[in-house]
C-alpha cells in the first residue's frame, strides 16, 4: 500500500495514468522521460492544470532513491 508523502518516480509516465492517483493521495511524483519526445508531451500534458509534476531530464542512474518506481 502507498502511503501520503511517498516519494515516487514514474518512468515514461505519459498522460499520468498511475502518477495522478498517487499524487492524489500526497505522493510526491517525479515523471523520469526517457526521451525528448516524452518529455515535450509530458510537459505540455502537465502545464495544462497538473503543475504539481516534476518533469525530470535526468539517466535513471543519477535519479536519487525513491520510495516507489512504476513504469509501464
Amino acid at each position: 500500500m502507498v502511503s501520503p508523502g511517498w516519494r515516487v518516480l514514474d518512468i515514461g509516465a505519459g498522460s499520468g495514468i498511475l502518477s495522478l492517483p498517487l499524487w492524489a493521495i500526497g505522493c510526491d511524483v517525479t515523471a523520469l522521460a526517457p526521451s525528448i519526445g516524452m518529455r515535450i508531451f509530458s510537459m505540455k500534458k502537465f502545464q495544462q492544470g497538473i503543475d504539481w509534476m516534476k518533469v525530470s531530464e535526468e539517466k535513471l542512474e543519477d535519479v536519487p532513491l525513491h520510495d516507489l518506481v512504476i513504469t509501464i
